[in-house]
């Protein structure tokens, strides 16, 4: 995630109509997919980072968001 910039955020929130939802609003894990997978595929990575799949990286930010925000 040290490559994901507020921008990339913002922009994956707006492409799937959610920058301008009310905070209240919950997704489904699918979306949360589909929203994180957007981020990913958005990022620019520097010529000499070696990075990891887009997939790990999308399950493992969707691991962490469940573990932090589970009740």
């Amino acid at each position: 995630m040290d490559l994901v910039t507020l921008t990339n955020v913002v922009s994956a929130l707006d492409q799937h109509d959610l920058k301008n939802a009310s905070n209240d609003m919950l997704i489904g894990v699918p979306e949360m997919v589909k929203v994180l997978t957007t981020i990913y595929e958005n990022i620019e990575v520097p010529a000499d980072y070696t990075m990891i799949s887009n997939e790990f990286s999308v399950d493992l930010t969707l691991n962490w968001l469940l573990n932090v925000y589970d009740r």
